[in-house]
């Protein structure tokens, strides 16, 4: 504590100049990010995440969604210090998001962005350092070295405007104490003001000890009407640890967040206005979509026997190029189910990041089902056969303890064992047992631009899109005999703006003419953006009242799109999206005729929940197979 107190005196004067200090080392936000998002969860309750700020300017600031914290801090020798800074940013800037501080400068101060929003931002901020004292007093004592720091820091600066001197004086006063309104006064005079105006600073303990900062705005204003800074004046400097007010983001409101700390009425919250969902655009989030894969072309192992898949060229190469990509518009948002996405290089989730839309078509012609019904009748018979082994039975116990009927064998056995001298029996009661399966799939289908290539590369064989239609029906036909719910949706996308889901079938709907005709039009479509898709179907197979749920993939490549969705970062979304659905409930698997599956499955799936199809034409009996075995384990 000594060594950040050094350069004051008794009572908060400033001391001659100091001995040169040691060089600062600097601390980058990339080597706290991690943390400091597991931390921001924990304060906000999962509201609020945290950034780094690309703007030219270095200080934290915050518009109700997101903090945006400096790229890196170079004011302490001790790179610890820089990380205790980095903590009460952080938590200065959850308190800044919740407590009605934007909401408190979001009216008159917005006009008055010059003595007014200095006054406020020095009011208010020691507003809140009392909140968060009071919030969380395990950081009251980095909090008061971070005081006294940036007091320390304003030393050989002379105190020419109201602001400089109320910020100095509030930063002298402890915070374990009400605060005096005699220093504030005094401190007053000595920056030049008239009695008046001084006397308008005894109001400040006040409104300090307000349940929101609208008492410190309202003062504040108070102020700047009653005195004026004096020509050329230089705006107060910043304190190191306070997330300054950005006069473009006043307007916005901040997220609500429940907290006991919260002292506004029900009927106050209901009537303000609602948060905004995504971080306002115009604040530019930098993704950087290159990765070590993609600078790489990949190299086609050769063939390990059997028809293969060929991929497209935009599955081969992903684009080698960086996006500085923003978050979604309102048009974008309209119409869609929004869904996060999870980066990799900074080690956090992109809130609404992914817009999905469904596509319900009506459906056509059923013919091409017709003619695979046609042409493989003696497969789908016996596919059907087999599904049927899976039907439940009906058991009957007998000779039990209890049950809902007489064991009739039993009772006349027992008769003649008591006629006999015999001891009786007891168990003369019989119980029957309905196996019930209980299962729900959600079978998702790749209907990415690949799927439109030939098997080996050659257009006298079908292609891959044909396959994937008879693999749908061989399903849909071995399930009839069953009472699995089940629903198919196939994905596809051009971009995260526009990731389409076409339901194929539905979980209310029945395998009929309708779902025949759409799995007729299925066609190729453009990218294979797998992440969002997961997603989808697993938010939709837990509104299902089943006890066994399954999500089962057909895909015939990585994870690829065209913004840069590829290489490790759509492997590492699609991963964490399939970690998501397991923590939920979901069982995962994936048949693939990708010859690469087994560089990325692996990882994505895990060793034993992926299939990989060297026989391209077999996908459609091993879909119905592995279905199969997957349900009766």
């Amino acid at each position: 504590m000594q060594r950040w107190l050094r350069r004051l005196r008794p009572g908060g004067a400033a001391t001659p100049a100091a001995p040169a200090t040691p060089a600062t080392t600097a601390l980058a936000f990339t080597e706290v990010e991690g943390v400091l998002a597991l931390y921001v969860t924990a304060l906000s309750g999962g509201a609020l995440r945290v950034m780094a700020n690309a703007g030219a300017a270095r200080g934290a600031y915050t518009d109700g969604r997101t903090i945006f914290l400096p790229p890196q801090i170079d004011l302490f020798p001790d790179p610890a210090d820089a990380r205790r800074l980095y903590r009460v940013m952080t938590a200065w800037g959850v308190l800044q998001a919740t407590t009605g501080y934007l909401n408190a400068a979001a009216g008159a101060l917005v006009d008055h962005p010059g003595a007014a929003l200095a006054l406020y931002e020095a009011l208010a901020g020691e507003w809140l350092d009392r909140r968060l004292v009071a919030t969380w007093p395990g950081l009251a004592a980095d909090l008061t070295r971070l005081r006294a720091d940036a007091l320390a820091r304003r030393d050989g600066v002379e105190a020419m405007t109201l602001p400089e001197a109320l910020l100095r004086a509030l930063l002298t006063a402890p915070l374990a104490r009400p605060l005096d309104a005699a220093a504030l006064v005094e401190a007053a005079a000595r920056a030049g003001l008239d009695a008046a105006t001084a006397a308008r600073l005894a109001a400040v303990p006040e409104a300090l000890a307000a349940p929101d900062p609208a008492a410190c705005r309202a003062l504040a204003l108070g102020l700047a009407r009653a005195v004026s800074s004096p020509p050329g004046a230089p705006a107060p400097a910043p304190v190191p640890y306070r997330a300054r007010l950005r006069p473009e983001l006043l307007r916005r409101p901040a997220v609500a967040v429940a907290s006991e700390e919260t002292t506004a009425t029900a009927d106050d919250r209901d009537r303000q206005p609602k948060p905004p969902r995504a971080t306002p655009r115009g604040l530019p989030i930098h993704v950087e979509a290159r990765t070590p894969e993609q600078l790489v072309p990949r190299e086609r192992r050769p063939s390990a026997g059997g028809r293969q898949a060929v991929q497209l060229s935009i599955g081969d190469r992903e684009p080698p190029v960086t996006f500085q990509q923003v978050p979604l518009t309102a048009e974008e948002k309209a119409g869609a189910e929004l869904f996060d996405e999870w980066d990799y290089l900074r080690r956090m989730y992109l809130p609404e990041w992914c817009a999905v839309r469904l596509r319900r078509p009506r459906g056509g012609s059923t013919e091409p089902v017709e003619r695979i019904l046609r042409q493989h009748r003696p497969l789908v018979t016996r596919l059907k056969q087999q599904f049927e082994a899976l039907r439940p039975e009906r058991l009957r116990l007998t000779r039990q303890l209890d049950g809902d009927e007489l064991d009739l064998t039993a009772i006349v056995e027992d008769h003649a064992d008591r006629r006999a001298g015999a001891a009786p029996a007891e168990k003369l009661y019989s119980r029957t047992l309905e196996r019930e399966r209980n299962i729900a799939l959600g079978c998702l289908v790749d209907l990415s631009g690949s799927t439109g290539a030939w098997i080996d590369d050659d257009p006298r064989n079908d292609q891959v899109i044909e396959v994937t239609r008879r693999a749908l029906v061989f399903l849909c036909e071995a399930l009839t005999v069953l009472d699995d719910r089940y629903a198919i949706f196939g994905f596809t996308g051009g971009t995260r703006k526009r990731c389409e889901i076409t339901v194929v079938k539905a979980f209310d709907e029945r395998y009929g003419e309708t779902v025949k005709g759409r799995i007729a039009g299925l066609a190729p479509g453009a990218y294979t953006r797998i992440g969002p898709a997961v997603r989808y179907t697993t938010r939709a197979l837990l509104q299902q009242p089943a006890r066994v749920r399954l999500l089962l993939l057909i895909s015939d490549g990585r994870p690829n799109d065209f913004d840069g969705y590829g290489g490790r970062y759509g492997i590492e979304d699609t991963r964490r999206a399939l970690i998501e659905a397991r923590q939920q409930g979901v069982a995962t698997f994936a048949l693939t005729i990708d010859a690469e599956a087994r560089d990325y499955m692996p990882y994505m799936f895990g060793r034993s929940h992926y299939v990989v199809v060297e026989d391209t034409p077999a996908l459609a009996v091993r879909l119905a197979d592995v279905y199969r075995r997957l349900t009766t384990q």
